[in-house]
C-alpha cells in the first residue's frame, strides 16, 4: 500500500513539475523575443528544459509502474481503455517534438 501511494504521489508531482517548467519555458521564450538574450534568461530557459526532462522521466517510470505492476488496477483495464491510448498518443507527440 505504501509503494502504491509513493508511486502515485511521484506521478502527480511530475505533473506539477512538468506544467511549471512548460510555463516558465514559455515565459522565457517570450522574453527572448524582445531583444538579445542575456545569461539570466538563457539559464532560466535551460533549467526549465532540464526540469521538463526530469518530469518526463518521472512520468514514464511511474506510469509504467502504475500500469504494469498492478499497483492500482490490472493491466487489462488500461489495455481496453481508449482514454489511456489517447493520453499516451498525446504524450508521445509532445515528447517527439
Amino acid at each position: 500500500m505504501l509503494i502504491h501511494a509513493l508511486v502515485a504521489t511521484l506521478h502527480f508531482l511530475a505533473l506539477a513539475l512538468g506544467v511549471g517548467s512548460v510555463v516558465v519555458r514559455g515565459l522565457r521564450l517570450r522574453d527572448l523575443r524582445g531583444g538579445a538574450p542575456n545569461d539570466r534568461i538563457l539559464t532560466s530557459l535551460f533549467v526549465a528544459d532540464a526540469l521538463w526532462g526530469v518530469a518526463a522521466a518521472l512520468w514514464i517510470a511511474t506510469g509504467l509502474l502504475r500500469v504494469f505492476a498492478g499497483l492500482e488496477r490490472a493491466s487489462a483495464f488500461y489495455r481496453r481503455n481508449g482514454f489511456f491510448y489517447v493520453k499516451m498518443a498525446l504524450f508521445l507527440s509532445v515528447v517527439a517534438v
